[in-house]
C-alpha cells in the first residue's frame, strides 16, 4: 500500500468525524454530564502471533489506526455505550509461509473497521475502562499468509484497557488487544494470524 492510499483513508475518515460531530452538535440538548464522542488513535506492534483462531505462528505484527467512537445510550449512571467505527492506514505483518517451509515473508495492508461497540466504565472524572471490539476489512498487497489464501481478509479485535484523562480533551488508554485477520473460509487455505497488543493509544474528545 502506498503512502497516498494511507492519506486518502485518513482524509475520508477525519472528514466522516467532522460530519458526524457537526450533525451530533446540532441534535443534542445542552448537558454537562452527557458523553462526548472521542477519537483514538493506536499504535502497536505485536512480537510473536499466537494459536487460537489464527494458525500462523512466529509472525510479528505492526498497527496503525483511528477509530471514532460516538454515544448511542447511558446503560447505568456510570456506563456509556458507544458505536465504534474506525480506518487502518497501515498493517504490516512478518509472518512465517507455512508453503514455503516458514520462511519468513513481508506483507502490508490498510482497510477500515465499519462496525465496533465500546462499553466504558466512569470510575471518576479521572480513571475509565473500556471494553472494546470491532470487525472490518483488511486488503493486503499480495496473497496472505498462504499461496493458496486471499489478498481481501477480514478481521475481528477485542480491547480491555484504562484510560487517564489528563485534561478535557486529552487522555491515554493503556491494556491489551487482540487481533485475528482471516479469509473467512473464502480462499482455498485459511490459517489466519492472530496477534497480542499490550499498548498506549491518545484519545482526542469532542
Amino acid at each position: 500500500m502506498g503512502r497516498r492510499s494511507a492519506l486518502w483513508i485518513l482524509s475520508i475518515f477525519f472528514s466522516y468525524v467532522l460530519l458526524a460531530n457537526t450533525v451530533q452538535a446540532q441534535e443534542s440538548e445542552v448537558d454537562g454530564n452527557s458523553p462526548n464522542p472521542f477519537i483514538n488513535i493506536f499504535v502497536g506492534y505485536s512480537p510473536v502471533s499466537v494459536w487460537l483462531l489464527g494458525k500462523t505462528p512466529n509472525s510479528q505484527t505492526f498497527l496503525l489506526s483511528a477509530n471514532y467512537n460516538i454515544p448511542l445510550k447511558r446503560l447505568k449512571r456510570d456506563i456509556d455505550l458507544y458505536y465504534s467505527a474506525g480506518v487502518v492506514p497501515y498493517v504490516h505483518y512478518n509472518y512465517s509461509k507455512r508453503d514455503r517451509n516458514g520462511d519468513k515473508y513481508n506483507a502490508s495492508g490498510f482497510g477500515v473497521y465499519p462496525l465496533g461497540f465500546n462499553f466504558v466504565k466512569n470510575t471518576n472524572t479521572t480513571w475509565s475502562f473500556m471494553a472494546q471490539t470491532g470487525g472490518g476489512i483488511i486488503y493486503m498487497d499480495q496473497v496472505f499468509p498462504t499461496d493458496k489464501s486471499r489478498r481481501l481478509n477480514f478481521t475481528f479485535e477485542l480491547s480491555l484497557s484504562l484510560h487517564k484523562k489528563f485534561s478535557e480533551r486529552f487522555g491515554v488508554y493503556f491494556g491489551y488487544k487482540f487481533h485475528h485477520i482471516s479469509n473467512a473460509q473464502t480462499g482455498v487455505e485459511n490459517p489466519g494470524l492472530d496477534s497480542n497488543f499490550l499498548f498506549l493509544s491518545l484519545s482526542y474528545f469532542n
